[in-house]
């Protein structure tokens, strides 16, 4: 029996709106829609996670980026995995496969739902030069599985943006000299060098040399449920 050619189709507008969906003002969209679903005014949310009212607004119109420590003190007060805050699921690009005639796909095939492109990716831009791109199509309330841009001169703001929370982190720098405060103790990771640790210990990063730091991060068992 021949192959039958299969497109998978995604919609139009897709390529276009890719990087919208993934900026500021879809991450402050999508904590405003958060936020009325629970029933929170803007100063009720800001008081619970100890920032000003014009920040919650800013950060909501698109006008400002969360900082790391932010992000996640928006993930526990509106009871969600962060996951959800890179917004829908990849489209994918239409592209013709060739589709097994047999029940099931041969190994290596990229079956629809499993693999997330690169050029697809989403992502979350945040403040001091942090930028986190998502690494499954699909949201996984279990584990975030994610590649950390920083700047150069980017990072945690010192003790200020020390942070915990439940889980254990898992990370492996691909490129540049990434930093990381850990409880009472600093420590610079160069290329291949990998770190683990539990995030209930006080953190934060920062980008340590002089050209932009790309390395691996899972988190596992962040869970705001």
């Amino acid at each position: 029996m021949k192959p039958v050619l299969v497109e998978i189709a995604a919609p139009a507008e897709a390529d276009a709106n890719a990087e919208v969906r993934s900026g500021p003002q879809a991450l402050g969209m999508r904590i405003r829609s958060l936020r009325h679903e629970r029933g929170f005014g803007v100063r009720e949310l800001a008081s619970r996670i100890g920032v000003s009212p014009s920040l919650i607004s800013q950060i909501e119109l698109g006008k400002g980026a969360p900082s790391v420590k932010t992000l996640y003190a928006l993930v526990a007060a509106l009871d969600v995995p962060l996951a959800q805050f890179f917004g829908p699921d990849s489209e994918q690009r239409t592209q013709n496969r060739t589709a097994p005639s047999g029940p099931s796909a041969p190994a290596g095939e990229d079956r629809p739902g499993l693999v997330q492109k690169g050029n697809l990716r989403r992502s979350i831009q945040l403040e001091h030069e942090f930028r986190w791109e998502r690494l499954t199509r699909n949201p996984d309330p279990n584990v975030e599985f994610i590649e950390l841009h920083i700047g150069v001169g980017g990072g945690a703001d010192g003790k200020s943006e020390m942070k915990t929370h439940q889980g254990k982190e898992y990370g492996v720098v691909l490129q540049g000299r990434l930093g990381i405060s850990l409880a009472f103790d600093n420590y610079v990771l160069e290329p291949t060098d990998s770190i683990s640790f539990d995030s209930t210990l006080p953190h934060c990063m920062w980008n340590a040399g002089l050209e932009p730091v790309r390395a691996i991060w899972f988190v596992v068992g962040r869970s705001a449920r």
